[in-house]
């Protein structure tokens, strides 16, 4: 098949995955006319549009299998966790905007979603310009072919960017759509899957650079700079 074509299914599965993620529950729940409906429909797109750039410049994903977190039950358990956690508390948080469970302030409810804005925004910049960095190795989660190790851009200053704009973007869906309850959802399977996934990925690459990849990893934080 064709890259073109090939990149093409990959844009359609992606406008339904994102589709199936807000716009559904939104005909179900409320109102998918609501402005903040199309606004996340649109960031989150953008942001996983990424995977789009890296097909057409450097061709498809490496095959499933290969990623370490599907290879053992106990980390492809948090892989599956993170996965329906997510797509749950997506869903939790759109009901949770048109059918409010906590009661908030009207000072409280209209800072949320300007700072909303800022994150998911931040999320999407922060995103490509980590995956345009990393080049061809923007992938699952293996050692390929003359792999390298990149410390420059944003991997100067956190080890897992990638991981840094999918946080800031999940925040910044709840913050628009004024979501507690959904944000407490995210944040615990987002520890429990990234937790893995960090982990796992830190150990192939210490494994592949050794003394190069402890002297980085000692230099920078995981993924927010000055903290943690």
């Amino acid at each position: 098949m064709p890259q073109f074509l090939k990149t093409f299914l990959i844009g359609i599965s992606l406008a339904i995955f994102v589709g199936l993620l807000i716009l559904l529950p939104s005909y179900f729940f409320g109102n998918p006319y609501d402005w903040r409906v199309p606004l996340a429909y649109f960031s989150y797109f953008s942001l996983f549009s990424s995977f789009l750039l890296r097909s057409v410049r450097y061709g498809n994903l490496s095959a499933t299998k290969t990623d370490r977190q599907r290879k053992t039950r106990a980390d492809s358990l948090s892989y599956k966790i993170l996965f329906w956690g997510l797509t749950v508390a997506h869903w939790l948080s759109i009901y949770e905007y048109f059918h409010p469970i906590l009661t908030l302030s009207d000072t409280v409810a209209t800072t949320l979603t300007p700072l909303g804005i800022i994150f998911m925004a931040g999320a999407i910049l922060l995103n490509h310009h980590a995956a345009h960095t990393l080049g061809k190795f923007f992938d699952r989660l293996h050692i390929s072919d003359g792999h390298q190790l990149i410390t420059t851009g944003a991997y100067r200053f956190v080890r897992h960017p990638i991981y840094t704009s999918y946080l800031c973007l999940f925040l910044g869906f709840c913050l628009l759509f004024k979501s507690a309850v959904a944000c407490l959802l995210m944040f615990i399977v987002c520890f429990i899957g990234y937790r893995s996934r960090i982990k796992l990925e830190e150990n192939m690459l210490l494994e592949q650079f050794g003394a190069e990849y402890e002297a980085y990893r000692n230099s920078t934080k995981r993924l927010f700079p000055f903290l943690y």
